[in-house]
């Protein structure tokens, strides 16, 4: 899913006007060559389903979000 390393460079706008969300993910993507955005990830291998479960931290506390 992530291949060798994770780069601000893989990070890349669509149409929505999220760009202070991806700022914000791409600075992370620079430290520690991305194991950062990697350990948000609590399903680290691809699946048939292509969902995957993400873990984000909202007050102190792990909140889990599927993401297809």
């Amino acid at each position: 899913m992530f291949g060798e390393d994770i780069s601000p460079r893989d990070v890349g706008q669509g149409a929505l006007g999220n760009c202070y969300y991806l700022a914000a993910i791409a600075s992370l993507a620079n430290i520690r060559n991305g194991a950062l955005i990697h350990d948000i990830f609590e399903t680290k291998e691809p699946n048939s389903k292509n969902v995957y479960v993400t873990r984000f931290m909202v007050n102190g506390k792990p909140r889990y979000v599927a993401v297809d």
